[in-house]
């Protein structure tokens, strides 16, 4: 395989790898919107609500306990996910808040990354 074919299959390999990526993440989004509504019930009497990890991470099934402002404020923007600490990806997202020891919020990479979540959500 000449060095051009090999360079070629690796961008292969990592667009494939971030696409699966964005679609764990959007499983996750779907699978925490229908939490939502269960939450509505009872996140007014807390005021946080228990969400599924959005990290790409296939095999992820941790909870978090997000406050009801946040889960508000990080969703309206679809390049945004909230993640447990060391399950964000740095090839395809940035963590942009880590205020909070349970999770941190991280936004998608301009390009590729970000159009994938937006186009999912739009």
């Amino acid at each position: 395989m000449s060095r051009q074919e090999d360079t070629n299959r690796q961008e292969q390999l990592m667009d494939e790898r971030r696409e699966r990526v964005v679609r764990n993440e959007a499983l996750f989004r779907a699978v925490n919107e229908e939490l939502e509504a269960l939450n509505d019930t009872f996140g007014t009497q807390t005021h946080t609500f228990q969400i599924v990890c959005e990290c790409g991470l296939g095999d992820c099934v941790e909870q978090l306990t997000i406050p009801t402002a946040d889960y508000t404020r990080v969703r309206s923007d679809p390049t945004r996910f909230f993640v447990l600490p060391g399950h964000q990806d740095a090839t395809s997202e940035a963590v942009v808040e880590q205020e909070r020891e349970k999770y941190v919020v991280v936004q998608k990479h301009a390009g590729g990354p970000a159009e994938l979540a937006t186009d999912r959500w739009s």
